[in-house]
């Protein structure tokens, strides 16, 4: 594990500089053994309902990374601004994450065409909104990492907050993301259901079907759009389960299982 790696090296956009909610930083590197790496790489967002990235950095954060490395990825954790900030500030911290290691993937041996992104709950919004909002890079711009592409190679979600749109979007997240009276455009424009296209990544998505704070008509919703756009697509009902599960049900196993065959023949 290494310490935290700042996203910009200087004050990030929209910063306020009071607090450690100001500093969107990869937390945690966690590598795998030498003989297990595979060069992919995995960002996770932690979730918190858009009010924190860090109270479940540890079952949504470190628990999942150290399992990935298993796996043979090497996995970072994101610390992205939210509460007081809101929109698009999380979102310019997801993109950022993902330039970020692109430009530096020879640093980690990690391939820049196998970087994914992993979430939870509203973590799984801001992934999702990162694979279906996704830029090239700004090629002109001074800074190296801004000229990278910010597409995921492939996508991990668990219980996501996927749209904005009633009767299925968890309110609370949404006004900590959009604020109370949000215009009909902008809950569109961040309905991540409503952004699927055949450029879209292969997604693993796991729900529980007893999730009582995040509908897992979410998560039904988005692959649905994934299957329209014939993206291919993997979806786990975790019978009996509510929000926040973590590791529980073994869906990890599962999604390193159907990832393994994708990106590791080049499927992305």
């Amino acid at each position: 594990m290494s310490g935290e790696i700042p996203l910009w090296p200087r004050a990030a956009p929209n910063v306020r500089l009071d607090s450690i909610r100001d500093m969107p930083a990869l937390t945690e590197v966690v590598s795998p053994s030498s003989d297990k790496a595979n060069g992919a790489a995995i960002i996770l967002c932690p979730g918190g309902g858009y009010s924190t990235s860090t109270e479940f950095a540890d079952k949504e954060g470190t628990q999942p990374a150290r399992f990935f490395a298993q796996q043979g990825y090497v996995t970072f954790v994101l610390r992205y601004r939210c509460n007081e900030y809101a929109y698009p500030t999380p979102q310019l911290d997801g993109k950022r994450a993902i330039r970020h290691v692109r430009r530096h993937a020879k640093q980690w041996n990690i391939n820049p065409g196998l970087i994914g992104m992993g979430g939870f709950s509203a973590g799984g919004h801001l992934a999702s909104f990162v694979a279906t909002h996704f830029d090239g890079g700004n090629r002109s711009s001074h800074d190296p990492v801004e000229r990278e592409s910010c597409r995921p190679d492939f996508l991990i979600l668990a219980y996501p907050m996927i749209t904005m749109r009633e009767p299925h979007c968890y309110m609370p997240g949404r006004q900590l993301l959009l604020g109370m009276n949000p215009s009909p455009a902008l809950i569109d424009a961040t309905s991540n259901e409503l952004r699927v296209t055949r450029e879209t990544p292969i997604t693993f998505i796991s729900h529980g079907d007893s999730d009582k704070a995040v509908p897992i008509d979410n998560s039904v919703q988005f692959i649905q759009a994934l299957t329209r756009a014939g993206v291919e697509n993997h979806f786990m009902i975790m019978r009996g389960l509510d929000h926040g599960y973590g590791a529980e049900g073994k869906w990890q196993e599962a999604c390193a299982a159907w990832l393994a065959g994708r990106i590791l023949e080049g499927k992305t």
